[in-house]
């Protein structure tokens, strides 16, 4: 790819990313929109159609009434937490992971 189409590209992924952030100040977060997020997250990482315990790919994990942004370092299924927050609010949790999307794309 072009340097130019690079960049356009990151500059449309900066403004989803924006976008995304000002929608979520004032809305519900969902299961579905953190998995979308997630699946975004993974394909710019070059995972896209990643299979359970594909090393490096990014899950999301559900307990204590949070969830939590996991990564696979093996495959055995072993996880490290990238945010190291434990467990959060879906809403907590979606904020994260666009500031971890942007941190990636810049």
């Amino acid at each position: 790819m072009s340097l130019l189409t690079i960049t356009i590209l990151i500059i449309m992924a900066l403004l989803v990313t924006i976008t995304c952030t000002k929608e979520s100040i004032n809305m519900k977060i969902t299961q579905k929109m953190l998995e979308k997020r997630v699946d975004y997250l993974n394909k710019i990482t070059g995972f896209e159609n990643a299979e359970y315990s594909t090393i490096g790919a990014y899950c999301l994990d559900y307990a204590y009434g949070g969830v939590n942004l996991n990564q696979y370092t093996n495959e055995h299924g072993a996880v490290k937490a990238p945010f190291s927050c434990g467990f959060t609010t879906k809403h907590n949790l979606f904020d994260l992971i666009n500031a971890y999307i942007a941190g990636i794309l810049s």
